[in-house]
């Protein structure tokens, strides 16, 4: 049974949250602990599975692909297909993410393409095996990922990373990059040394590589997954239809200062908006939805909430499948 949190641990979650690269003396160094109290905290931190996973914001944008959120309505599927299709989608390396819906939609998760053409192959194998049980699917094409820091642990500012989708652009890329993208990809804490003896590469190599990476925009920050349920957290996912979109930056502004924002993406589709919420109970979500709907009556035509039962942190590589393991290159 997982210990309850204490302020020494919750001020770690909150700095593993804003950069979770950050080594143990520099997060004793800013929450005033020694390096080894900071390894064993976080290590039973880990070991308790309070974080799920450690990830960097990728986008995959300024690599050649385009996002596309897609949203499912089930057709009398067995539990068993719906098994395999879960297996299918995290099999699958353009599969950014994936929420299991209790809502409006069974399923949806974001998928990334070189193109409308990538986009149609890939329901054509997905058809393949699903097409019988899928009722309906719901395409949209994301403009925008906004990502906040998670306040649950320590009540801070808001911290947004917002990546554009809207075009795409082809930075310059060789094997090494390649590597620690992946690597990268699956723990943000993977060490360079570790990186390096991998590559065959001496330690400044990888260390300037990466910083490369962050300087063209590929890799936008490195964050942690929580375990929401160990938080006594419910996700949920809200989609809106708006009227108007004079308005979308005071919304987004708005369900930050909430300090429950996790998500918000602009998309063009049957919704306009959709948003990822981490909340205590359904009566705090009554409340924000009450306030948002009051403040912009004038602004969305429909709102649409949905439970998330089951959430997947996939990888936002979009080069290899989250279940994929990383392998040696040779020299």
């Amino acid at each position: 049974m997982s210990q309850k949190l204490d302020a020494h641990d919750k001020k770690i979650l909150f700095e593993l949250d804003n950069n979770s690269r950050l080594s143990a003396g520099e997060i004793g160094r800013k929450i005033r602990l020694s390096k080894e109290t900071v390894n064993y905290r976080l290590k039973r931190i880990i070991s308790q599975k309070w974080i799920i996973k450690f990830y960097p914001l990728i986008n995959a944008s300024k690599l050649g692909y385009y996002y596309y959120k897609i949203f499912l309505k089930f057709n009398k599927m067995p539990g068993t297909v719906e098994t395999e299709l879960i297996h299918f989608l995290r099999s699958d390396p353009s599969c950014a993410n994936l929420r299991i819906l209790n809502g409006r939609y069974d399923l949806a998760f974001l998928t990334m393409q070189p193109n409308p053409l990538g986009l149609r192959e890939f329901f054509i194998s997905f058809n393949k095996s699903f097409g019988a049980y899928i009722l309906q699917k719901s395409i949209h094409t994301v403009l925008f990922t906004h990502h906040s820091n998670q306040k649950f642990a320590i009540e801070d500012k808001s911290i947004r990373t917002t990546l554009y989708h809207g075009e795409v652009t082809n930075v310059k890329m060789d094997k090494i990059d390649y590597f620690i993208l992946k690597s990268i990809s699956k723990n943000t804490r993977v060490r360079l040394v570790e990186l390096a003896t991998s590559l065959h590469q001496g330690l400044q190599v990888v260390r300037y590589r990466l910083r490369r990476l962050e300087h063209k925009q590929v890799i936008n920050g490195y964050f942690s997954a929580f375990n929401f349920n160990l938080l006594n957290r419910k996700l949920v996912q809200i989609d809106l239809t708006l009227k108007q979109y004079n308005n979308i930056a005071q919304m987004i502004t708005f369900l930050e200062q909430k300090g429950v924002c996790l998500f918000i993406y602009e998309i063009i589709g049957r919704y306009d908006l959709s948003i990822e919420l981490y909340v205590e109970n359904d009566f705090t979500l009554k409340i924000i939805l009450n306030e948002f709907k009051e403040k912009f009556i004038e602004d969305y035509i429909n709102i649409e909430v949905s439970n998330v039962s089951m959430d997947y942190v996939i990888n936002w590589s979009p080069f290899d499948a989250a279940i994929d393991r990383v392998s040696k290159i040779e020299p």
